[in-house]
């Protein structure tokens, strides 16, 4: 059985991957194509594992699924809404983008441990 930790591991990891890059060829004077591949690798790393994380978290609400899900909404949209004044406040180029990737890709890796440490506690006890 696929659980949720299988999905959110890669999609932890893929921002972390894509993200170095993206920071890296915004400081450097390079093709616009080379941002392009390091974003694209970013997105696909968050949008693969997104449809079945969610079927997961919502499987164990079926009575309020509607409501479950729109939570889940909201707090994608919330992230999003916290994130975009933060590159705006960087000011012009990719390199306060590139910032708050690194930034969330971090806070998105110390999240994840610290919630399968605290489930792999509670499993042993």
């Amino acid at each position: 059985m696929t659980t949720t930790t299988d999905l959110t591991g890669p999609a932890t990891r893929t921002p972390s991957v894509g993200g170095p890059p993206a920071v890296v060829l915004s400081l450097l004077t390079v093709f616009l194509l080379t941002v392009v591949i390091s974003l694209c690798t970013l997105v696909s790393g968050v949008a693969v594992p997104t449809p079945p994380t969610t079927s997961l978290a919502l499987a164990g609400y079926p009575d309020m699924a509607g409501t479950a899900s729109s939570f889940l909404g909201v707090a994608r949209f919330a992230f999003g809404g916290l994130a975009a004044p933060l590159v705006g406040l960087g000011g012009d180029g990719a390199v306060p983008l590139g910032l708050v990737i690194l930034a969330g890709a971090a806070l998105a890796a110390i999240t994840y441990a610290r919630t399968i440490r605290s489930t792999t506690e509670r499993a042993l006890t």
